[in-house]
């Protein structure tokens, strides 16, 4: 009975776990799309790999994040430019609502 009710916890325990990695990487996606759609080349926007070295998840509410990271992408006269952002979401749902977006350098 005990290596049933610890198997239980087991599972308990890594389908919570997934559950957070997924919300991590869907609210990284959510992030790079706010971002974008503030670029005068979104095509051209290229970010860092990877979300976990620049995210962290929020205290309150639950199932928000915060992300500070970077993108390249071209300005009006079609140089490469770094911009730096802040940005901070919380999922709605299956949805994710944009708290804040903070860009510089752009």
């Amino acid at each position: 009975m005990r290596i049933l009710i610890g198997i239980f916890l087991l599972a308990l325990f890594l389908a919570a776990c997934s559950a957070t990695k997924d919300d991590a990487v869907k609210a990284w996606t959510a992030c790079q799309q706010a971002v974008k759609q503030r670029l005068i080349s979104p095509a051209s926007a290229k970010f860092p790999w990877g979300y976990s070295q620049y995210g962290n998840p929020l205290i309150a509410p639950p199932r928000a994040y915060r992300y500070a990271a970077w993108v390249d992408s071209e300005n009006v006269f079609g140089a490469q430019v770094r911009t730096y952002f802040e940005c901070k979401i919380r999922a709605d749902g299956d949805s994710w609502v944009l708290i804040q977006l903070d860009m510089k350098g752009q």
